[in-house]
């Protein structure tokens, strides 16, 4: 489930069969209090996840997003969600970045 904390709209992302759909990740590189820096990039129980420490160099982010059932939440019935739901794994190629001086 890549979707955030809203109060409003739906709560997983979907698109039709055969559409596509582009996810962004508004991440933000800086330095924390103890003047280290580090990447945060959002998630989907409305914190973060935290890479710390990071030093001059090239990384790589990669993503797999996996739907083994259909979302719930107490505020939605499971029969109010489509049967139509596809499930299984999407594994996205890794992207590389460099951190230079």
């Amino acid at each position: 489930m890549m979707r955030l904390w809203v109060s409003e709209g739906a709560l997983y992302y979907s698109a039709m069969p055969g559409a596509s759909t582009f996810f962004v990740l508004d991440s933000r590189l800086y330095r924390n209090f103890l003047n280290q820096l580090q990447l945060a990039i959002p998630n989907e129980a409305g914190g973060f996840w935290y890479f710390r420490n990071l030093k001059l160099g090239k990384y790589q982010l990669h993503f797999i997003y996996e739907v083994a059932t259909a979302p719930t939440t107490m505020y939605q019935p499971e029969d109010s969600v489509s049967e139509n739901l596809w499930t299984g794994c999407v594994v996205m190629p890794p992207v590389e970045f460099s951190i230079v001086r």
